[in-house]
């Protein structure tokens, strides 16, 4: 297995050296959906499609209510979804309000596993005249 990517143009207006760059950049064909998860996880284990969708569906809200509740979730071979937010900064204690959070969110950090197993992926260059694609033989 291995990621693709592609090669991709862009324009730096900020740093020491602006002007046009290249860089590689992932390239992610499709996206798949729980249905599609379950439907894999059924296909290899003694679970129904329906069983599946069902605990995928619920394993969602049950992280989404402990993060909700300030509760961290580690998934072992998976990883953890901790609550997180973006506050303004301030100059005093006293200026710390509920209103200086901005957003609340939930931050995901791969276990161990998962982050040996991405690094451990190789990279493919795609061959393909994609939008802002550059041929390395024009």
């Amino acid at each position: 297995m291995s990621i693709l990517y592609e090669k991709v143009k862009r324009t730096v207006t900020v740093g020491r050296n602006p002007g046009q760059k290249y860089l590689a950049k992932v390239y992610v064909p499709s996206t798949i959906d729980e249905k599609q998860v379950a439907q894999d996880i059924s296909d290899s284990t003694s679970l129904t499609y329906g069983d599946c969708l069902n605990a995928i569906r619920s394993l969602c809200e049950i992280i989404s209510r402990y993060n909700r509740n300030s509760i961290r979730v580690r998934l072992s071979d998976l990883g953890t979804f901790s609550p997180a937010f973006h506050a303004q900064v301030q100059a005093t204690l006293d200026d710390v309000t509920d209103d200086t959070i901005k957003r609340c969110y939930t931050r995901f950090y791969p276990s161990v596993y998962l982050d040996k197993s991405m690094k451990s992926t190789g990279v493919r260059l795609r061959l393909a005249n994609a939008k802002g694609y550059q041929d390395p033989n024009a």
